[in-house]
């Protein structure tokens, strides 16, 4: 049901919205205190760049096995997010037969 300006469900979905947003400002909070003491730590390191690669690149240790499992997680990932309701949209429940390939 979609609140219109006279009813009474537009202040409950203000009060939503007001804390969802309220919530998100403290989760980017409690992220930049934490990221912010992690830097203070990273100083002892070498260089940043070596920071960046043990973050973002595992320590660059991932094999490729690991490394093509999640290339493979990330491909299908999207086309389940973007493919599949546009086709369910189009043709129905046959699409369904999407869902049984991406669970193991």
């Amino acid at each position: 049901m979609v609140a219109s300006p006279g009813s009474d469900n537009l202040t409950g979905l203000i009060v939503v919205f007001v804390l969802y947003m309220a919530m998100l400002v403290c989760a980017g909070l409690v992220g930049w205190w934490k990221q912010r003491k992690r830097m203070q730590k990273a100083k002892a390191l070498e260089s940043a760049e070596e920071e960046l690669a043990t973050q973002f690149l595992a320590g660059r240790s991932l094999g490729p096995f690991v490394t093509t499992m999640t290339m493979l997680a990330s491909s299908f990932s999207g086309f389940t997010v973007v493919g599949i309701p546009n086709e369910a949209f189009l043709m129905g429940w046959t699409s369904l037969k999407w869902v049984a390939l991406q669970v193991p």
